[in-house]
This record gives C-alpha cells, sequence and structure tokens, in this order.
C-alpha cells in the first residue's frame, strides 16, 4: 500500500530532508550537568554548548532509527529514518522511507566532500561538494545548504556564539543564552532545563521566532532526547522525530555509500 498524497505534493520531499537533518541534532547523548540545579551564567553555558560540539568525538561510528511525523498545510505523514555515520571516513547517509510501505523518500549519501540527494519521488539526483557550499531548491523556492544539514545528521551543533552573549532566565525555571547578531536584528536562544540539559533552540529574526527545536524525553542515564520537535510558524509546520534506536557499535561497510539509479533519473548539479 502507498501512501496517497495530494498532487503536487512530490516537491515537499527535499523540504523534509532539511526538517528530518534538523531534528536529529540531539539525538545523541549531552552527558555535561550544571553544578547548580539552573544554569544561570553565561560561562556555564557556553561550557554546555562547547559539550554539544565535541560529544560527536566520542563515537567513530554509529546508526540510529526513528518514526517521524510531519504536518503543514497541505501535507500530514509519517516516514521512517535510517541515519548511519562514519566519521573517520567523512561518511554520512541519511535514508527517509513511507513508514506504511518503506517507499523512499530521499537519500542523502555523504562520502569525503562528495554529496549526493537522491529524490526518487521526483526520479533526480543531485550532486555537488560540501565545501563548494552546495545547496538545493525545494519547493516554494526555498534553498537549504545540504553542508549545514549534514553537520545536523552528525550530531555537530549548528550553534553560533560570535556576537552578542548574555544569560537570561525561563518564566518556568532555567536559563537562556541569548546570542544576538551585530546590529540585534537576529538572535538565538539556547534555552536550557533546570536540571542543566539543553532544551530548546530558537531562531529569532525581526522579532519574530522564525523556527523552534524543542528536546525532550531526555533518558537519565545517556541524556539521550528521544523526542525531538522542530516547528516553523512561518510555513506553519511541526515535524516530530522519536528515536527508536541508537547504536555506537554499527561499523561502515565498503558499498555503505553506494546509490542504485534506475532508468529515467536525470542527473543535475546543485
Amino acid at each position: 500500500m502507498s501512501l496517497l498524497l495530494p498532487a503536487g505534493l512530490v516537491r515537499k520531499a527535499g523540504l523534509l530532508v532539511s526538517m528530518v537533518l534538523l531534528c536529529c541534532t540531539a539525538c545523541t547523548p549531552e552527558r555535561v550537568r550544571p553544578a547548580n540545579a539552573q544554569v544561570r551564567d553565561v560561562a556555564e553555558m557556553l561550557r554546555l554548548v562547547a559539550a554539544e560540539a565535541r560529544r560527536s568525538e566520542k563515537w567513530p561510528a554509529w546508526q540510529a532509527t526513528a518514526h517521524f511525523s510531519y504536518k503543514d498545510r497541505d501535507l500530514d505523514a509519517g516516514f521512517f529514518l535510517a541515519i548511519r555515520h562514519d566519521r573517520a571516513r567523512a561518511f554520512t547517509r541519511v535514508s527517509i522511507e513511507g513508514s506504511l510501505d518503506q517507499t523512499l523518500w530521499a537519500d542523502l549519501v555523504a562520502l569525503g566532500d562528495s554529496l549526493a540527494l537522491y529524490l526518487p519521488l521526483e526520479r533526480r539526483v543531485l550532486r555537488g561538494s560540501r565545501s563548494g557550499g552546495s545547496g538545493f531548491r525545494a519547493g516554494g523556492g526555498i534553498r537549504f545548504s545540504l553542508h549545514e544539514l549534514l553537520l545536523l545528521a552528525e550530531l555537530s551543533p549548528v550553534i553560533h556564539t560570535n556576537g552578542t552573549v548574555r544569560a537570561d532566565l525561563l518564566p518556568g525555571g532555567g536559563s537562556v543564552l541569548v546570542i544576538e547578531s551585530q546590529g540585534g536584528s537576529e538572535s538565538t536562544r539556547v534555552e536550557f532545563s533546570g536540571e542543566g540539559w539543553i532544551s530548546a533552540v530558537r531562531s529569532i529574526a525581526q522579532g519574530r521566532e522564525r523556527a523552534r527545536v524543542v528536546y525532550e524525553k531526555r533518558d537519565p542515564a545517556t541524556g539521550i532526547a528521544r523526542k525531538q520537535t522542530i516547528v516553523s510558524p512561518a510555513l506553519g509546520m511541526e515535524a516530530v522525530v522519536w528515536l527508536s534506536s541508537w547504536d555506537p557499535a554499527w561499523r561502515y561497510r565498503p558499498g555503505a555509500e553506494g546509490i542504485t539509479l534506475p532508468e529515467g533519473v536525470s542527473e543535475e548539479k546543485m
């Protein structure tokens, strides 16, 4: 049985890729906790952000699976995710399949500096490079940087601390690290729970929330956020990832980066 989708929604596949990868940011443990119940000073919050950047170095290779639900003004669907990563080989593969019939929606593969994004429903594969800042356009003309998306999938945070940094408090407890761009028109708000976990990252532009990622259901032993939600008010979109497995014992095998293309698939440069 195949997913029954309204006509014209095939181009949503590209947008789904970006949402999926962004939600995968917290699939691995953040083990560092502050000494106090609440994070209150800038130095301590910066230390926790730095710990997120170092976390991927603890595991040379791993794979993860997750259930993924996506909803916007036109589409309401569920998917299955498979992510594989080998840091030493600079290899990452993210496959997105339909949850009912395992129909492949998108396959993103990075090996070294090369990139390949296969969109089978659009019958095309896009090729480019990480160093060249390759990207692609999804429905609505939105452009995404695949390098940035891969950083998210590889559990390397995209939290830039360049700018004016200050601390604030959440109404319900916990603290916020506010990072403002030069001029103050854009900011990133990194929120911490009372226990010290990173609980949300919000992107603000011109005083409006552009997007937010919320991390919930932390495993008390490992710190893994089993539930991750991304919301984009402008797109009317909400996506939720429920992590079902995370295996640090997985190892790369030759050929894991291969994509089998059927006849009739067009190849394009990013």
